[in-house]
């Protein structure tokens, strides 16, 4: 089960690492002018993460995150990282996209579904497909300030003291935001096993609104319309 720090066991799995330049362009690159990066950590180039080590295959590591605007998610986020850098690359077991829930409890899994993701140490980690032909891509409608939970679920021990492994800010663990799957505990809030700050985990949001068609009372039916929009005049939005 997932262990709880201390000064000596976690004395190296959570020394702080500084985070590379080459981060920093894939954070900024890897959203379009319409996509919103989400999250709950403050790390940014030249701040420090911390390296959570202490999970066994078959536990999980969540972040509840809260949609900034009424969208899709269109591609979840991991920084991953070993002390030294340059761990090969592991396959873990998925990665989930849930509904709500009651914390620290998750509520059903919403249809985005990512089996046997391939993680790249040193690396934000971003995944907008499905599977692995790159041709079911991650598309999960959300509204404005709706709470949903990317979770990832390891399939491989992070090597103890070392990693690689999921990271945290290092600037406080932030309650009702963090949770962990452990064995032999279910789902528990993070900050109570001794996580000391935010899961580098988010999502990317595109917050631009589609338009279609808008069927009205009087029996119109009109084109390019936003479904807010459409709503907002009595409308039935087709899409």
């Amino acid at each position: 089960m997932y262990r709880r720090p201390s000064t000596c066991r976690f004395l190296g799995a959570w020394r702080a690492v500084s985070l590379a330049a080459a981060v920093v362009f894939l954070l900024i690159d890897s959203a379009s002018a319409q996509e919103t990066v989400v999250k709950n950590d403050s790390i940014v180039d030249g701040s420090t993460a911390v390296i959570q080590s202490g999970f066994d295959d078959g536990e999980t590591a969540a972040a509840w995150l809260t949609s900034p605007c009424a969208g899709r998610i269109v591609a979840v986020q991991v920084f991953w990282r070993s002390l030294a850098g340059g761990a090969l690359p592991t396959l873990e077991a998925n990665i989930k996209i849930y509904s709500q829930g009651t914390f620290p409890n998750p509520g059903p899994i919403i249809h985005a579904f990512l089996e046997g993701p391939v993680m790249t140490d040193g690396v934000l980690n971003e995944f907008r497909y499905l599977d692995e032909l790159n041709t079911i891509p991650i598309d999960v409608p959300v509204s404005q300030g709706e709470v949903f939970i990317v979770a990832l679920k390891f399939g491989s021990d992070p090597a103890p003291f070392n990693g690689p492994s999921v990271v945290t800010d290092a600037n406080g663990c932030q309650p009702g935001k963090n949770a962990i799957q452990a064995i032999g505990l279910g789902w528990v809030n993070a900050c109570s096993l001794g996580v000391s700050g935010d899961f580098m985990i988010r999502a990317v949001v595109n917050c631009q609104e589609g338009t279609g068609a808008c069927c009205l009372p009087s029996g119109a039916c009109i084109p390019d319309v936003t479904g807010d929009d459409c709503a907002n005049n009595g409308g039935l939005y087709e899409g």
